[in-house]
């Protein structure tokens, strides 16, 4: 004797369908809250990073003396910051020198430049032949 009995799946089915349901629903808010997460980590991460830029952006030629302080900036950056601020020391000596420079050139450059226009201003204020010319801007010729 054989028995057979037959049961409706449709019960399971729709039991199966509304576990699918759930888990593709708890799927997508895991995902998201995952994402939110990641994002706002990431942001409280580099907000250091931001900092730094920021200090870094404000210098400029006017403000070579600024530095960047390294109580605010982790200790991974440390040695990048340090090595920063010793550019700008460096940048900031080079420039000094470069400014006395073109302030001592410029001074060196005005008393024969003055000579010359005067010696040339005396010479044309009268009318000379052209040797007479000649002998008047000749020394002026031999200081160039």
């Amino acid at each position: 004797m054989e028995i057979i009995t037959g049961r409706l799946m449709t019960e399971r089915t729709s039991t199966l369908a509304g576990y699918r349901h759930q888990m593709l629903l708890l799927i997508i808010v895991a995902t998201v809250i995952a994402a939110l997460s990641v994002a706002f980590l990431t942001r409280r991460g580099l907000r250091p990073l931001h900092r730094l830029a920021q200090e870094t952006a404000a210098i400029d030629v006017r403000h070579l003396a600024w530095r960047i302080r390294l109580r605010h900036v982790p200790r991974e950056l440390l040695a990048l910051v340090a090595a920063f601020n010793q550019m700008l020391d460096w940048l900031e000596t080079s420039f000094q020198q470069l400014s006395q420079v073109s302030a001592d050139m410029a001074h060196d450059l005005r008393t024969p430049i003055a000579n010359l226009l005067g010696q040339t201003e005396v010479a044309l204020t009268q009318d000379r032949t052209s040797n007479t010319m000649k002998r008047c801007l000749d020394p002026t010729l031999k200081s160039c």
